[in-house]
């Protein structure tokens, strides 16, 4: 006969239970219980056997399976790390979408928190963005290449700070670029 509770007394050895649980387990093993007290009894058995093992390595081809298997999965395109609040891209792997006619978008990164996203901007010669108003700070950093921003030639290396409720007239490419945009998901076009 099989009881209820003998999978939470496999699981105590592993000092793996909740607080509720410890408790009904003592009171269930208090009242005696054969088939938990075995279930205990060999838990620990199993316990003490690892705790005393000794180290040996695996065959070659046998520790090559197992490294592959225990590697991390393959992160997405153009992600090289992602772990504990870091995260690091590679533009040159993510693709390319279309933003509107002559403009390309590469997003980086979307914090849907404070609506604000990350992303690189490609300009086709002779392409235009439309005017638009910034609810909140927007920062650019060109590229690559020139574009004209409120009247001003903008270079490679150039910066672009526009405050929350600014408004940026029509900005376009001579000759094509990249800018690094930090903007948030709520700008809008102003006609």
């Amino acid at each position: 006969m099989t009881c209820a509770m003998r999978d939470l007394a496999a699981a105590s050895v592993l000092a793996s239970l909740q607080p509720t649980e410890w408790t009904a387990l003592e009171a269930h093993l208090a009242q005696g219980c054969p088939a938990c007290d075995e279930e205990l009894r060999l838990a620990h058995e199993i316990a003490l056997g690892l705790a005393t093992a000794v180290e040996a390595e695996p065959p070659a081809a046998l520790r090559a399976k197992l490294l592959v298997k225990l590697s991390p999965s393959p992160l997405a395109p153009g992600i090289l790390l992602k772990d504990q609040g870091i995260l690091i891209k590679r533009p040159d792997e993510l693709g390319w979408r279309s933003f509107i006619p002559g403009i390309e978008q590469k997003m980086l990164h979307t914090d849907t928190d404070r609506r604000y996203r990350s992303y690189l901007l490609r300009f086709e010669p002779g392409a235009k963005l439309f005017k638009h108003r910034h609810p909140e700070v927007e920062e650019i950093l060109v590229i690559s290449g020139d574009v004209h921003i409120s009247g001003v030639d903008m270079r490679a290396g150039d910066y672009c700070r526009a405050d929350a409720d600014s408004v940026h007239d029509e900005s376009w490419s001579d000759a094509g670029c990249v800018i690094f945009v930090v903007a948030s998901m709520d700008n809008h076009i102003v006609a």
